[in-house]
């Protein structure tokens, strides 16, 4: 994550580099690929089963997008 600049970004995204740099910050970067990620999740399909089984379910869920996106892990779990 310390390689991440909004250079990088904006050729990774292959958009002008100068788009980049309206956004208010790194955080604001972090923040809306978090939100993403956890875009990713998908609720237990059935939400009547009891606390224990959708509690399994929600862990499984952050495991799945927490091993398909590794580098975002320490923001993913503090991210409010």
């Amino acid at each position: 994550m310390d390689a991440l600049s909004r250079r990088r970004l904006a050729a990774e995204l292959r958009v002008d580099p100068m788009a980049i740099y309206h956004l208010t910050g790194k955080g604001a970067v972090l923040s809306g690929m978090v939100e993403m990620v956890y875009g990713e999740m998908r609720a237990p399909a059935d939400a009547a089963g009891a606390w224990q089984d959708l509690l399994r379910e929600n862990a499984r869920a952050l495991r799945d997008v927490t091993r398909k996106h590794p580098n975002l892990v320490l923001h993913l779990v503090s991210s409010p």
